[in-house]
């Protein structure tokens, strides 16, 4: 079933993205176009089109990373919170489910749009010979790092990946934790989520600021003189990615429990 949420989730979504996308590598292409014309061309007339349409391309990327929390936000509220909320918890579907429906589908969402963008600022600084310079000069890079730090910089990299991946899904979750408290108030749920979400988000900080404390108070010396750059590097990186799951789970069970036995629908 969960197979199915998930198709019918991107076949619903997809008609929102996909359009923002490709206005956004047509904008990125034409920006190339545009400004690999030499600028004393024509007594510099091409320079406003250059302005604008450099413009238009900031705005494109502004607008797909807030269309992509808009739609997190409406999909989770407008399906499971609103009229629609009657028709989907009388389907035969648990409600782990229908949150890990919607999780995914953001979350994918959110790596696309971080795609296209890195796509779109590729195609802006393209020149002949771009990637396989780059390519060496990553290569380099690693092998610097390596050599004069003593870092695996390809374990650092998943860590990294993971950290990020993390950060999303905890991100995601604590604002349908913040919409699932929201819809407890039978007026001004809006104010009520908003509220919600600072409240999360201090005790979260303020756990996290606490356990740093923590572990600087045990024995900070041995921090500071016992522990190499790298092993310093991966135990910040699988700290924070621990982290980051704690909160994923706390906020994935304050969901759960506001869906299954507290959903207000009225």
């Amino acid at each position: 079933m969960l197979g199915k949420l998930l198709k019918y989730e991107f076949k619903a979504t997809a008609r929102s993205f996909l359009p923002l996308y490709a206005a956004l590598i047509v904008m990125s292409l034409i920006n190339k176009l545009l400004f690999s014309i030499n600028s004393n061309f024509l007594n510099g007339a091409i320079g406003i089109p250059q302005s604008i349409s450099a413009m238009l391309y900031g705005f494109l990327i502004i607008a797909v990373f807030v269309l992509t929390v808009i739609v997190m936000i409406q999909r989770f509220y407008k399906n499971l919170l609103s009229d629609e909320g009657y028709l989907m918890f009388t389907l035969p579907v648990k409600t782990p489910s229908l949150i890990f429906s919607k999780l995914i589908n953001a979350t994918v969402w959110m790596l696309c749009s971080i795609a296209v963008t890195v796509v779109s600022v590729l195609i802006l600084a393209y020149s002949p010979g771009m990637f396989s310079d780059l390519a060496a000069a990553i290569v380099q890079f690693f092998r610097n790092v390596d050599l004069q730090l003593g870092i695996n910089v390809a374990a650092a990299l998943v860590e990294f990946i993971l950290m990020v991946l993390t950060t999303i899904l905890s991100s995601v979750l604590m604002i349908y934790a913040s919409i699932a408290l929201g819809q407890l108030m039978n007026k001004h749920r809006v104010l009520a989520s908003f509220g919600a979400y600072l409240v999360l988000n201090t005790v979260m900080s303020t756990i996290f600021m606490i356990g740093m404390m923590i572990l600087g108070l045990i024995n900070p010396d041995y921090f500071m003189f016992h522990i190499s750059g790298e092993a310093a590097l991966h135990l910040i990186m699988w700290g924070l990615i621990l982290y980051n799951l704690v909160c994923c789970a706390a906020y994935y069970v304050i969901t759960h429990i506001m869906l299954k036995k507290h959903l207000n629908l009225e």
